[in-house]
């Protein structure tokens, strides 16, 4: 490749790929029927092994609810300013569509609400009419119901010893109707945006959380912008930047301010105001914790 030979390394390429796809496929249709055999056929071809995590005696669920409570907490936490204008009036929602939605749900966590997955998809067509009340009556008057910003998060080891709060990562998960109604909302006012020609040149070089975009797209796209630079040029320096509890720690009026300059329906903008503070959560026990409130 930094030779100039572009042909001849994409025909490499494609063949030790063939060969590697042809390889893991024999060795697939090997594999005896069972979710258990097939994740460790899966590991050996990662070449990542199962962890058996070894948990520290000393730490409770007290000691982890404090630590995810302080790193989620703002001391200077300013409440994002709504939109008085917000008076348009929205049937974002139909009956139908919520009723596909809940019929086809596919399984998942349940929140802190206690209502799994299963039910409702059995109970969608008994569900469908007040749900989608439920959903339009939310969006239009801004209001997100309390027991939806409320978390089930349960720890997950980093390493296989965890020494420290530092080596558990959070699994926050809302109860199963916010989740949809949130999906349905970024789909319907934020997918169109990152796709509009007026706004996709601040979005070019963004691909997480966008549709038709993955790692393998950043990981293509780093990949072409390498190897043209290589041939012009002897090296290519790369600066990889990691930012600890990002998600966590992301001010709600800085994201809020950067939502305004995108054209959003008021309602959704005092709707997103509503859902960001007075989040709660609950511990789930992981192995031998015990549940425990905490507040984010």
């Amino acid at each position: 490749m930094r030779k100039g030979s572009v042909d001849a390394a994409e025909s490499l390429t494609a063949r030790i790929g063939q060969r590697v796809t042809t390889h893991n496929k024999t060795a697939f249709l090997k594999c005896p029927r069972g979710s258990r055999e097939m994740w460790n056929l899966v590991r050996s071809v990662t070449g990542k092994a199962k962890h058996k995590y070894v948990l520290n005696k000393d730490l409770t669920a007290d000691h982890l609810n404090q630590y995810f409570s302080a790193i989620s907490t703002d001391p200077d936490y300013r409440i994002p300013l709504v939109k008085h204008t917000a008076s348009q009036v929205l049937e974002e929602f139909a009956e139908w569509h919520i009723f596909r939605m809940l019929d086809t749900i596919h399984p998942t966590a349940m929140g802190l609400d206690g209502i799994p997955e299963w039910f409702i998809r059995i109970a969608a067509a008994a569900f469908a009419m007040p749900v989608t009340h439920l959903f339009n009556m939310s969006l239009n008057s801004s209001i997100v119901p309390s027991q939806w910003k409320a978390s089930r998060i349960t720890p997950i080891p980093k390493t296989a010893q965890p020494a420290t709060c530092q080596d558990y990562r959070p699994i926050s998960v809302t109860p199963i109707l916010s989740r949809l109604m949130e999906k349905e909302l970024v789909r319907s006012f934020l997918y169109p945006i990152l796709l509009s020609p007026d706004y996709s040149h601040s979005f070019c070089d963004q691909f997480a959380f966008r549709p038709t975009s993955s790692t393998t797209s950043a990981l293509v796209y780093l990949l072409h912008q390498t190897t043209s630079l290589l041939q012009h040029n002897d090296y290519v320096h790369f600066i990889a930047l990691d930012f600890t509890n990002a998600f966590d720690a992301i001010r709600h009026h800085s994201l809020i301010s950067k939502m305004c300059t995108n054209a959003v329906p008021d309602c959704f903008h005092d709707w997103l105001v509503d859902y960001l503070p007075s989040r709660t959560g609950a511990s789930t026990p992981y192995k031998r914790w015990s549940k425990c409130t905490m507040k984010k």
